[in-house]
């Protein structure tokens, strides 16, 4: 598993504009604008079939159900479905459909480093938008759990973030994409004695 830094060197900071473009377009879209994410919405709105892998053995999708794996994107005549370990805390299994859908709507068709490093900042602006935390006062790591739905490790990794974001708006104020997180999820109007 790629850490939060080393996918942030990955990932260059023009591609992490455009992942946050892409992900306010799918809440808009979806209708999302409440923590956590409803990640079912943007499953059914792009018709992304979500299967466990035994289901995905059953359906015959898979061959067999893997132990050891946390997810997968299969392609089958025009359908996307993802597959994930059941036996994973939700925590973990949210982070991992959001992992894939990031693989899906960055339209990855390998797997690599740089996928990966996208794939995961795609899920953590998705599952934890860093302005809207931060204007909830959601900042240590057990409240990102709960508030989230996120796994201990992915707050772990999210909140690492916090204090670069922190002194970054102190300095500037918010930034655009900030902007648009807290209209998405009803905010604005509370946080905008602090834009620039």
């Amino acid at each position: 598993m790629l850490t939060t830094t080393t996918s942030n060197l990955l990932v260059s900071s023009k591609k992490r504009s455009e992942i946050k473009d892409l992900v306010l377009h799918l809440l808009d879209k979806c209708n999302v604008g409440s923590l956590p994410v409803n990640l079912k919405s943007i499953l059914k709105v792009h018709g992304i079939l979500l299967l466990t892998s035994e289901e995905a053995v059953k359906y015959k999708i898979l061959k067999f159900a893997y132990n050891d794996f946390d997810g997968k994107t299969i392609y089958i005549n025009g359908v996307y479905f993802i597959i994930y370990n059941s036996k994973h805390i939700m925590g973990r299994r949210r982070w991992t459909i959001a992992h894939e859908l990031g693989h899906i709507f960055l339209a990855h068709e390998e797997q690599n480093r740089v996928n990966e490093a996208e794939a995961n900042y795609f899920a953590k602006e998705l599952l934890m938008p860093m302005a809207v935390l931060t204007n909830m006062g959601v900042t240590s790591v057990k409240d990102v759990c709960k508030v989230c739905n996120v796994s201990n490790i992915a707050s772990e990794n999210r909140q690492k973030d916090f204090k670069r974001h922190y002194e970054f708006r102190s300095k500037y104020g918010l930034t655009k994409h900030d902007i648009a997180f807290l209209k998405q999820f009803g905010m604005y109007e509370f946080s905008k004695e602090l834009a620039i």
